[in-house]
Parts: C-alpha cells; sequence; structure tokens
C-alpha cells in the first residue's frame, strides 16, 4: 500500500460532517404547482405574461398564504380562503432568463416551486416571416441591416439557440432561433458584438464573441458552429483534504501557511493517487472535465464557500470565452457542507446541475464533539484506528500529529497536544484557529451523548448552530431531485457507505467532558449512514437521492472504484 493510501485512511478522516434539522409537513400531500407559464417558454418584452398557481392545503387549514416572486422580487403576496389558486399578469421586462418562485404557507411549514421562462427582445421591432425562420425586423429607416443565419451544435442546427447582439451592454439584442437553428433579425449600422448561445446538458453553452462592423444596409448572412466544449465537474476535498505540500513518509500530514487564508494557487487536494483515479475515471468519457477547488480549512463553512467554491465557480459560467452557464460539483466529507451552504445561500446564482455528496456528514460526527469539547485528539485516533493509534509512532498520520503541527505552524511553538493537561489548550486552539471543525459538531437533533454511569441519554448539548439553519426545510428543498427534467432544479445524489463499524455516541462524565465512544452503527468509520441521509428524509421518503453500499472507508472513498462508477451513471444520467 502506497504511502498515499495509508494516509488516505485518516487524512480526511472525520470531516465534512454536518447535520441537518428538518421541519416537515404533517403530510405528504401538501404541496403547490405553478400551471402557467410552462417551463422554459418565450415571451417578447413588453408582453403580459399570465402566471397561475394552485396549492393543495391539509384539511382544516386555518392559515393559507401564497406568494409569487419573479427574479427574488415580490410580485403578489395574499390570503386565500375558498380558492387556494393564485394568478396574476405581469409585464415581462428585459434580461435572457427568469426565475419564478412560488411559495404556499399553512401557518407552519413552507411549500414551493419554481421554474425559468426567457424573453426576447422585440423594441420597435415588427415579426416577420421569413424562409430561413421567424425573427424580427427594425422598420424605422434605412440605417439598419437585415442580418440572417443559423447557429449549429457541432455541425448540427441548434433548435431555439440564441444570438446576441451587443451582449451586457444597453443596446443588447437577442434573436431566438427556430427548431432548425435559424434565425432573422436587423441592426443598425456601426460595429457590434454577436455572441451565440445553444440549450445543451441542461445549461446554456455561449460561444466567444465575433466583432462585426457594419456600414451598409445590405444583407448579411452569418452562420456559427459551436463546438463540442467539455463540461467542467469540481472536486471540493473535506476538511484536511486540501494541503500546500504532498504529505511524505516523513510528514503524513496536511500543511497550511502561518496565517489562515491561504491563496488556493498554493493549494491542492491531497491523497493524489485517490483525485488522480476519479479524475480519469470521469474524464474517460472524453466530454467532462475535473478541477480541484481546495481550501484554507481552518475557515468557517461561510467562509470556504465565499473565498474559494463562489469564485472557482464562476471562473467557469462567467468567462469572457466559451463556457457554459453551470458546472457539476462533485465534493468530499465537510466539502459536501461547503457546497450545499452556497447553494442554498442567497448569493447562489443557479450555476450548479448536478451535486454529488460523497460520505457528507449530513447530521455531524460525534467524534468531532470530544475535540470540540474535551481536546482529547488522542482519544479520537484509538475510537477510529484502534489501540495501535492510541500512541502514534512517527511516519504515521494521526490526528493527534496533525493538530500539533498546526499549532506549531502557526504560533512557532512546540506543544505535546495529547498531554492531559493540555487538552483546553488544544481545545480552546481548535476553537479559536479552526473554525471549520466546530461547523461539523452534531446536529441538535442528534442524540450522541451517554452519560459514564449509565447507558441512560445524558444529552445537555445544545446543537450545531450552523447545521441547523442549513437544514432549514425552506432551503433544504432546493436539493431536490426528483424533477430531472426541470433545469431550475439541481439533481442531488448522496453516495454513503454503510458497512463499516462507526462511531454514533460519546460517553461523557459529571464534567460533560468525553471519556469515550460506544453503541458503534454502519457507516463509513467517520459518518453514520443513517444520519447522512436523515435530513432529506421527509413524510416517510428522501427527497434526494441516496446510494448506500460498500464504498470504502472515510478517507478513501474518493478512490473507490465502486463509488467512481456510481458517480459517473450519476453524471451521464439523462445526457447520454
Amino acid at each position: 500500500m502506497s504511502i498515499y493510501k495509508k494516509f488516505a485512511m485518516i487524512i480526511l478522516l472525520l470531516f465534512s460532517f454536518t447535520f441537518i434539522h428538518v421541519q416537515v409537513s404533517s403530510a405528504a400531500d401538501f404541496n403547490v404547482k405553478i400551471e402557467s407559464p410552462t417551463k422554459n417558454s418565450f415571451f417578447n418584452v413588453g408582453n403580459v405574461v399570465t402566471i397561475k398557481a394552485k396549492a393543495l392545503f391539509l384539511k382544516g387549514t386555518n392559515t393559507k398564504r401564497l406568494a409569487i416572486y419573479i427574479d427574488g422580487k415580490t410580485q403578489k403576496n395574499w390570503s386565500v380562503d375558498n380558492t387556494d389558486s393564485i394568478e396574476i399578469k405581469v409585464p415581462v421586462t428585459s434580461g435572457l432568463k427568469h426565475f419564478i418562485k412560488v411559495n404556499a404557507w399553512d401557518g407552519k411549514n413552507v411549500a414551493s416551486d419554481g421554474l425559468e421562462f426567457y424573453t426576447r427582445e422585440t423594441s420597435t421591432l415588427t415579426k416577420i416571416d421569413s424562409p430561413s425562420g421567424q425573427g424580427y425586423l427594425n422598420t424605422d429607416d434605412k440605417k439598419v441591416a437585415k442580418i440572417e443565419g443559423i447557429i449549429k451544435d457541432n455541425g448540427k442546427p441548434a433548435p431555439n439557440a440564441i444570438l446576441f447582439v451587443n451582449k451586457g451592454t444597453s443596446n443588447e439584442l437577442k434573436f431566438v432561433a427556430n427548431q432548425e437553428g435559424k434565425f432573422v433579425g436587423k441592426v443598425g449600422l456601426g460595429n457590434h458584438t454577436f455572441t451565440p448561445a445553444i440549450h445543451k446538458y441542461n445549461r446554456l453553452l455561449i460561444d466567444e464573441a465575433t466583432k462585426i462592423s457594419i456600414s451598409s444596409n445590405k444583407d448579411i448572412f452569418a452562420s456559427f458552429d459551436i463546438p463540442e466544449t467539455k463540461l467542467p465537474v469540481l472536486y471540493v476535498p473535506g476538511i484536511m483534504g486540501s494541503s500546500t505540500t504532498v504529505p511524505t513518509l516523513f510528514s503524513p500530514y496536511p500543511t497550511l501557511s502561518q496565517t489562515i487564508g491561504t491563496p488556493q494557487s498554493e493549494l491542492k487536494a491531497i491523497l493524489p493517487d485517490d483525485v488522480i483515479s476519479l479524475k480519469n475515471a470521469v474524464e474517460n468519457r472524453g466530454v467532462y472535465q475535473l478541477e480541484e477547488v481546495p481550501y484554507d480549512w481552518r475557515f468557517s463553512v461561510k467562509d470556504i464557500w465565499k473565498q474559494y467554491l463562489m469564485p472557482k465557480i464562476r471562473k467557469y459560467t462567467q468567462a469572457s470565452g466559451r463556457h457554459y452557464t453551470k458546472v457539476d460539483v462533485i465534493a468530499h466529507s465537510m466539502g459536501g457542507l461547503v457546497t450545499r451552504a452556497y447553494i442554498q445561500s442567497e448569493e447562489y446564482a443557479n450555476d450548479i446541475d448536478k451535486f454529488a455528496m460523497v460520505g457528507t456528514p449530513n447530521s455531524g460526527a460525534p467524534i468531532v464533539y470530544i475535540i470540540w469539547n474535551s481536546g482529547n485528539c488522542k482519544l479520537v485516533d484509538h475510537l477510529k484506528f484502534g489501540d495501535k493509534m492510541a500512541d502514534p509512532i512517527p511516519g504515521m498520520f494521526s490526528f493527534s500529529k496533525t493538530m500539533e503541527e498546526l499549532y506549531y505552524t502557526m504560533t512557532r511553538t512546540q506543544m505535546s497536544i495529547n498531554e492531559p493537561q493540555k487538552r483546553e489548550q488544544t481545545k480552546k486552539f481548535a476553537y479559536n484557529f479552526v473554525k471549520g471543525l466546530g461547523d461539523l459538531n452534531p446536529s441538535p437533533d442528534y442524540k450522541f451523548i451517554l452519560n459514564s454511569k449509565s447507558s441512560t441519554d445524558g444529552n445537555v448539548y445544545t446543537g450545531n448552530t450552523f447545521l441547523k439553519e442549513l437544514n432549514n426545510q425552506n432551503t433544504i428543498k432546493l436539493l431536490y431531485s426528483k424533477q430531472e427534467g426541470d433545469i431550475s432544479k439541481i439533481r442531488t445524489k448522496l453516495f454513503v457507505t454503510d458497512t463499516e463499524s462507526t462511531v454514533n455516541n460519546v460517553i461523557v462524565n459529571s464534567y460533560g467532558n468525553a471519556e469515550g465512544g460506544v453503541k458503534k452503527a454502519n457507516g463509513d468509520d467517520t459518518v453514520v449512514a443513517e444520519y447522512a441521509k436523515k435530513p432529506f428524509e421527509i413524510n416517510g421518503s428522501n427527497i434526494i437521492s441516496v446510494s448506500a453500499s460498500n464504498f470504502g472507508k472515510h478517507g478513501n472513498m474518493i478512490g473507490n472504484s465502486n463509488l467512481q462508477n456510481e458517480v459517473k451513471k450519476f453524471l451521464d444520467n439523462g445526457r447520454f
């Protein structure tokens, strides 16, 4: 076994755990559905779009409210009595893509539905019919030129393709092609940029802009052919899964800069053997390109997605050249919580299509509590790796050694983490300088604490505020994956190992300090499978897809061939 494999058994050992507190409706049939318009409809700017929605409230519900939002702005918010429907008419504004959201509220729970629709500029344009398709002509004067043509997708006509004229400026126009990829329109004389875009893989593929100078009103024919472009897939590792150096036999632990905020350019995802095999497996078909998203795991989860994940996503989705408007994400351990926190934030830009969570502890992890509450890294090593790790030998990874080295890096002071008198100092160090660790504490609903003198529940833990907020029912439904064809939904799947013995409870003494771990359950040796899935179980069923199998131990799941095959199937589903 290579040093990377040895290191893999532990490097990512604990961490990407998170809980999820889900407040559920009392019955499965409380829902709301947008009846009009249909998804992906096109409307001319200035026209009126009728939005209709209907809610199914439970019998005896006294409070009934329905609200409609367009692009996050409230359009209508009212109480309903005898009818459970809502209908409004609103003028179509400029902008290519708009998002409609409808919420139904019964006084306790919220049900939501959403869809996207598209607009096309008309201004003073008059609709015409042409042998080359439908489009718009300006009828003002002779200071315009007619342009018609075709947009292709790798040599084949692209239905409903879009030609942007002067994209991103106040003079932007959009021409929507017919089912044969043909368009026709008129533009003024002068200098213009033409940017074609096609619908592909549940997102737009926007091509590079072409500059054209039009000096006369003669007819212009334009042909655009957008070549096959690989889909970006981002890999987000877990806590301790990023390092400034590659671990070696003599230094088997991740390293970071002395000050918090290591630049992403200086970091790499560790366990290189596993990451390389994942990259090879994903890219084997020839349609995907995988890129790592390493980060400084001393930050809180919120800071990580803001400073590392979101900029990396927008590097792809807002590029100046040819680019897709969405990416796919494969996230291991805490990386899954980082990605979820971004998706469920107000800054989410609808720029993720498929999201694979691998070994993500969506209810937190009891062993994290041992460090956060007691500073006892030695006990964590013992529970994770047995008696042989109670006193780690030089050259072998341990959580104790990793914390010692991190402490030295930041303070330039040596400290033996495993000395009992140093545990309070260790706890304060983690609390002040490893915020991400605190976000992995168990959730409030995870009854994991047992009294040392009995097997009764001694749970006095108030819970993880971050996880409690993350698992709010109103935002967790953004991960809903059942509507495969709805581009406003993220297709999410959770992959968990359920074959390894995993600590499920922590024994505490009368002072609340951790003394041991008991009552092991099925998991991946760090994350209990049942609690990884639990936040997504609403009314007896999973709101996201789940695959539970023998995908290996927590630290090595990414390199497991069975896991890689299942992730590839998930990415390919509905595309090929």
